[in-house]
């Protein structure tokens, strides 16, 4: 069995299921109107990546006929990654004293990262659900050929 587990935990990290949304993020900051207040709306693509941790696997025989693989359920890898190429600001509003063109993309991003959590087009549930189906196929598409006549069963841990 150490051979099998081996074999998954060289993959360590799996992505089984990516999203690629597009985002708007509005961004305002200042009171004053044309003094201190500035605002912008950003607009930007991203892509999220969901899988497994493959080296939280475990490995049982069931007999002589059947081996069982523990996979943990899915979870967001990472961060989302921002393609820089779709980045748009729109409804730029410059403030004299307030305005860091750096500073506000910056902020921007990191808020966009955090835009993760409360976006409405991202169906976490979904997604994990995809990530874990993928998961088991891409396991039978590795370990069923590897031994004969004995079957791949994959469950999730709970």
């Amino acid at each position: 069995m150490s051979y099998i587990t081996a074999k998954l935990e060289d993959a360590a990290e799996l992505t089984t299921q990516t999203i690629t949304y597009t985002s708007r993020l509005p961004m305002s900051e200042g009171s004053i109107p044309f003094i201190t207040k500035k605002s912008f709306v950003m607009y930007y693509n991203a892509t999220l990546r969901a899988g497994v941790d493959l080296s939280d696997v475990e490995v049982k025989e069931r007999g002589s006929d059947k081996i069982v693989v523990k996979l943990p359920h899915a979870t967001v890898l990472g961060s989302p990654n921002i393609d820089p190429n779709s980045i748009k600001f729109c409804d730029e509003k410059k403030a004299i004293l307030n305005w860091n063109k750096k500073e506000d993309v910056a902020e921007a991003l990191e808020k966009a990262k955090e835009d993760l959590k409360n976006n409405p087009s991202i169906d976490m549930d979904l997604l994990m659900q995809k990530a874990d189906e993928h998961a088991e196929e891409l396991v039978h598409m590795l370990l069923d050929d590897t031994f004969d006549n004995r079957e791949i069963i994959v469950q999730f841990k709970n």
